[in-house]
């Protein structure tokens, strides 16, 4: 299969979304019960730490 484009994002988005949903609620789940509300930055990193490790991000 060849993607390009916002093809890739798309096909990311749907390959993660279950996986990122269940991290995501269990990353919420240990914040305790009063979470302040995520920034952007922060969930940005916390979901490229997650699924992007710092090595691979380097070696690029």
């Amino acid at each position: 299969m060849r993607v390009t484009g916002n093809g890739r994002v798309e096909l990311a988005f749907y390959q993660l979304k279950d996986v990122a949903h269940i991290w995501y609620t269990q990353w919420k789940e240990k914040k305790g019960t009063y979470v302040v509300p995520i920034t952007g930055d922060c969930f940005r990193k916390t979901l490229l730490d997650r699924f992007f490790p710092r090595e691979l991000r380097e070696a690029k």
